[in-house]
């Protein structure tokens, strides 16, 4: 049997990643009328995040662990000639050898043929927009200075390793920048022309993004953030993230929130 194409999105975050899921969610019937399978395994608001976890080899919560199984069955019994996968995690799982080898193992095993789909997106805007998306959310509370000398050896913001790793094991990579003129045009259009597919019978693509946040709202919320922690209690990760969009929701209310 000829092997099946299986693009897989892999982000990097803050390209448009949470839209082109959604988009993937919501026309998964349509797509798979026109021969693209999206599987529902491994799923969360169209980020198949457990399911490249499971297929990476790393440990997931024990109601997730038949997900690679899943996913196995019903590659089996689809008769789509191409596969779609989204999620932004592989852009740190495969910098790490033993995943990456996992990974596209259990791509051969599936008879898949992988090609990666990216958007990288200009660094200097990439630290920006995480920098305002963590700080909205009270998660972290430093100056952008320290931030940036922080995350910027992540390997995340360098993708020259890309190249490398679709050499190594023999996958095409399709890389389309993150633009200025993406986001005007739409990243869905740019993601579905990438996997060739035509984007004009679809209407529903004009996905609302993340919204970012100005230098007048960050710097409330790093001294809100300050104040909270003042009595020496660190915030859990979901407290954090209620408390940024209670945030959120007064500077809009009161008319001060200034949009990036």
């Amino acid at each position: 049997m000829a092997k099946r194409v299986c693009y897989i999105h892999i982000g990097p975050h803050k390209t448009g990643t949470t839209s082109i899921q959604w988009f993937l969610k919501e026309n998964r019937a349509a797509l798979l009328k026109r021969g693209y399978f999206v599987p529902e395994s491994g799923n969360i608001h169209g980020g198949h995040h457990p399911l490249v976890r499971c297929l990476c080899g790393q440990p997931v919560p024990p109601h997730q662990r038949d997900t690679a199984a899943r996913f196995a069955r019903a590659i089996k019994d689809t008769t789509c000639e191409a596969v779609v996968i989204s999620s932004e995690a592989l852009d740190g799982l495969l910098v790490k050898r033993d995943c990456a080898r996992q990974f596209f193992s259990r791509m051969e095993e599936l008879n898949l043929e992988p090609k990666l789909v990216f958007f990288p997106r200009n660094q200097s805007q990439l630290m920006n927009s995480r920098y305002t998306e963590v700080t909205m959310a009270l998660h972290r509370s430093e100056s952008f200075e320290t931030f940036v000398q922080a995350e910027i050896r992540h390997p995340s913001f360098r993708y020259s390793h890309l190249i490398a790793l679709a050499g190594t094991f023999n996958s095409k990579l399709i890389a389309k920048p993150f633009t200025e003129e993406t986001i005007t045009r739409g990243v869905v259009p740019e993601f579905l022309r990438a996997i060739e597919i035509d984007p004009l019978p679809f209407q529903d693509m004009n996905v609302r993004r993340n919204r970012g946040a100005g230098p007048f709202s960050i710097s409330v919320a790093r001294d809100v953030l300050r104040l909270l922690g003042s009595e020496g209690r660190r915030l859990t990760w979901v407290q954090a993230s209620r408390c940024g969009k209670k945030l959120t929701a007064y500077l809009d209310k009161k008319s001060w929130a200034d949009s990036g």
